[in-house]
């Protein structure tokens, strides 16, 4: 399998962890300008987390010499540079070793937004690019994609990268390979695409992880025992790298014998009927925001941006936790800014009033 050795082994993912300004919908029809996030709040918790989570882990990844793929947002990259200088010197330190690969993220974390706006995805992908190469003088090596379907416009991350490589989350057990011509993935309306022809064509390289080698480290915010906890899932980061390499020629010869099947459309079969539901609001509100945008001049559309701007500030897909009722049915699980996924539901589903109201209020 061409360049399968390339990609390191276990891939962890971090975005900014965001505390979230809880309002109901009665609350943020009588106020609409409640804000979305507590900033400061978010600032004093991500100093918690860098100092309990981050910086012990990816220091056990210097120390014992692991090779991991690290997904980023461009908003946490900031402010990793902007609060912790210890974090961001282990990073730089991590990637000249090439110890770590980068995998660019949308700048928000809102990796999800390519299910509904494949034009403003890709936007803030190029923005986090921007911020990689800002910090580490150098681009990423691949972009996160949480899901391939042919009518995903793969196409306007050209613009700024030439050669897309992508890292995707595979739910089974193998590493998975896939190099398709962006003419042959590309369909629309089930149809090829007339704006894709030889001069413009090119190979995409796809890489499926394992869930089992998949890590979203913010996860671990939840554990009631966090100490104990992060010392566990580093020394399981070891042990799986570790496992990975006895393993490697095995791997390498379980070439990927079947073709991924690929859907025309991106699938909803991985979210349950909540977080379902909070995917359709936020696609509602995309439309809203770019129905604006499309009608709109001078300060009235600077105000629209500032909107879209926060919209895609909280439509962070680990928000989609909070509507799991596994998490809270967990003893050894904590949520303290919700009591059950219902009141998540709710607190967002109030969020995206609250932007709908801000919109007709300007008109």
């Amino acid at each position: 399998m061409r360049n399968f050795e390339r990609i390191n082994p276990v891939t962890l993912r971090i975005s900014l962890y965001k505390i979230y300004h809880l309002a109901s919908i009665i609350d943020r029809i009588s106020n609409s300008q409640t804000p979305f996030l507590d900033i400061k709040e978010t600032e004093r918790v991500f100093d918690k987390i860098s100092q309990e989570i981050y910086i012990p882990i990816f220091r056990f990844i210097d120390l014992y010499d692991l090779k991991a793929n690290l997904i980023l947002s461009g908003e946490v990259l900031d402010m990793i540079a902007k609060k912790s200088p210890e974090l961001l010197n282990i990073f730089l330190d991590l990637v000249k070793k090439r110890n770590l690969s980068l995998v660019a993220d949308a700048y928000y974390g809102d990796s999800l937004t390519c299910l509904y706006n494949s034009n403003l995805w890709a936007q803030h992908i190029q923005k986090t690019y921007k911020i990689i190469n800002k910090i580490f003088k150098i681009n990423p090596q691949r972009i996160f994609l949480p899901q391939i379907y042919r009518n995903l416009e793969l196409e306007r991350l050209l613009s700024f990268e030439k050669t897309p490589r992508f890292l995707l989350q595979n739910r089974g057990k193998r590493f998975k390979k896939e190099q398709i011509m962006l003419s042959n993935l590309r369909r629309f309306d089930g149809n090829t695409v007339s704006w894709i022809n030889e001069e413009n064509d090119i190979e995409l390289n796809f890489f499926f992880v394992p869930d089992d080698m998949f890590n979203e480290v913010n996860s671990l915010i939840f554990e009631k025992n966090l100490p104990t906890v992060v010392r566990a899932f580093s020394m399981e980061i070891g042990v799986k790298y570790s496992r990975f390499l006895l393993n490697k020629t095995k791997r390498a010869t379980k070439e990927m014998r079947k073709k991924t099947r690929i859907n025309e459309k991106y699938s909803m079969y991985l979210y349950n009927h909540l977080q379902r539901s909070i995917l359709r609001l936020w696609g509602y509100a995309d439309f809203l925001i770019s129905s604006e945008i499309n009608n709109r001049s001078g300060k009235s559309l600077e105000f629209v941006k500032d909107v879209a701007k926060h919209f895609a500030g909280f439509a962070d897909p680990f928000y989609l936790n909070y509507l799991d009722t596994k998490i809270f049915l967990n003893p050894k699980k904590e949520i303290t800014r919700f009591n059950s996924p219902y009141e998540a539901y709710l607190n967002m589903q109030a969020c995206v009033k609250n932007i709908e109201i801000l919109l007709k209020n300007r008109l």
